[in-house]
């Protein structure tokens, strides 16, 4: 069954021994797009998407540390969100997203599919980092 008309991402990698796909949607900065500067909004709108109807689940929602956004992540605004996806989007049980944004550089979303939490999702949490300014850019 082919994914990607029910929501594009731009790369995906799959872990047979993780038991994991990682699945990546990048939005760069578009001056023109007032979304670009709420990452909340595109966050919700994502997350709301992609998680089931179903009355007995939740979506969890976690604040990113300011200092952990700045040194691990490059970025200016983080949240991480847990859900159960809907079928048509993955056959997991599980989903955690990672949504970061940087002002001026855009907002990404590394989606984390599993069926059983493990040690390896901590460890692929750090799954991508904004690139320092450029010494012309700066």
């Amino acid at each position: 069954m082919d994914r990607d008309p029910f929501q594009h991402y731009d790369y995906a990698m799959r872990s047979r021994l993780e038991k994991m796909e990682v699945r990546y949607i990048v939005k760069p900065y578009e001056a023109d797009d007032p979304l670009c500067e709420f990452p909340v909004i595109s966050a919700t709108r994502l997350v709301t998407h992609l998680a089931t109807n179903e009355e007995d689940y939740v979506i969890s929602e976690r604040e990113i540390a300011p200092d952990i956004l700045a040194k691990d992540f490059n970025a200016d605004w983080g949240r991480q969100y847990f859900f159960h996806p809907k079928p048509h989007f993955a056959d997991t049980r599980h989903c955690e997203l990672l949504a970061l944004h940087k002002a001026g550089r855009g907002t990404a979303f590394v989606l984390f599919l599993f069926n059983e939490p493990s040690r390896e999702l901590g460890n692929r949490f750090y799954a991508l980092r904004f690139e320092e300014k450029k010494a012309e850019e700066q």
